[in-house]
């Protein structure tokens, strides 16, 4: 009876044990699994964040780029302004400073349409990867000009949706796509229509000078090319080089030096240019010139022409 009286003590402790040790693995199985869903549920915030923040950047790019491509006249959309056909240029009028925010705002969506679809492509693969759906994006594209001063270009595209979602998480954010650029460039427009005619008369004097930009005047025969070039650089891509490089965002255009000639004194006829002519027409003469879907040596790519006559792909310039 000793004996059995020791064994009954003996089992009963045993039992104990067990169903304690079952009892804390079980607890630590829980605290396992759940640090894991936390670390999950931070691994993809992280994730989500990170390309967040670069879809951020990637409208700053795409908005810097799109200034220098349209200032520049690398690349234009379609127009009424008049443009010589030597240069590829503009004759200068009151019409581009609002050519200029169409422009931009054209060419910039253009290119983030480019990044967003690398982004899109970067969550296919992880899907395809992982041979799951778990990953959706979603541009809500709402574009418009936010700023344009002489301080600063902001352009908005809108928002872009990130959802993460499997049988246990769901995590999903949306992130406001506003750029902001720093840039001279609405300065450069102003300063372009201020000194309009002095820029006609080659008379680039000290007063014309300026801590932000250089001004560069081209004298031909029948026309003045001007070149006004922010003085900081930024890495863009070289159209005619095909490759990134520093440049400097630009305004280009020409002024016509020819005087334009009526019919008549009171002008309502047409009229013409040349070296004299009996009446001499006011400003408000049409500029001579081609538009732009004249111009030799270009390239259509739908929306865009690309203004030189290189052999670039017009893969880039379309959105569909």
């Amino acid at each position: 009876m000793k004996g059995i009286s020791f064994i009954v003590p003996l089992i009963i402790l045993l039992l104990l044990v067990s169903v304690l040790s079952a009892f804390f693995a079980f607890q630590s199985n829980i605290i396992i699994k759940k640090r894991e869903f936390q670390n999950k549920i931070l691994i993809l915030g992280d994730r989500i964040e990170s390309i967040g923040n670069i879809i951020r950047q990637s409208s700053d790019l795409a908005t810097i780029q799109a200034i220098y491509d349209a200032g520049s006249f690398n690349l234009a959309i379609d127009n009424d302004i008049k443009y010589n056909d030597n240069e590829n240029l503009p004759y200068w009028d009151n019409e581009i400073n609002e050519y200029m925010k169409k422009s931009i705002l054209k060419i910039s969506e253009i290119y983030f349409y480019n990044y967003e679809k690398e982004f899109e492509k970067y969550f296919n693969d992880l899907n395809n990867k992982n041979k799951n759906n778990y990953w959706k994006v979603y541009w809500e594209k709402d574009i418009k000009i936010e700023k344009f001063n002489e301080d600063e270009i902001s352009i908005n595209f809108g928002t872009f949706n990130i959802t993460y979602s499997d049988d246990q998480i769901k995590i999903s954010k949306k992130y406001p796509i506003l750029s902001h650029v720093k840039t001279n460039f609405v300065k450069m427009l102003n300063y372009a229509n201020e000194n309009y005619h002095k820029f006609k008369d080659e008379n680039l004097d000290a007063s014309m000078k300026s801590e932000d930009f250089t001004v560069k005047i081209e004298p031909r025969s029948d026309y003045v090319k001007v070149s006004i070039k922010e003085i900081s650089k930024r890495k863009l891509y070289i159209i005619e080089k095909k490759t990134q490089n520093y440049d400097s965002i630009t305004l280009n255009f020409v002024i016509d030096k020819s005087k334009c000639f009526c019919p008549t004194m009171y002008c309502t006829g047409g009229c013409w240019y040349g070296s004299s002519g009996p009446f001499e027409c006011p400003g408000s003469c049409s500029p001579k010139g081609e538009n732009v879907k004249n111009l030799k040596n270009i390239k259509n790519c739908g929306e865009i022409y690309i203004l030189s006559n290189i052999d670039h792909s017009c893969e880039i310039f379309q959105t569909n």
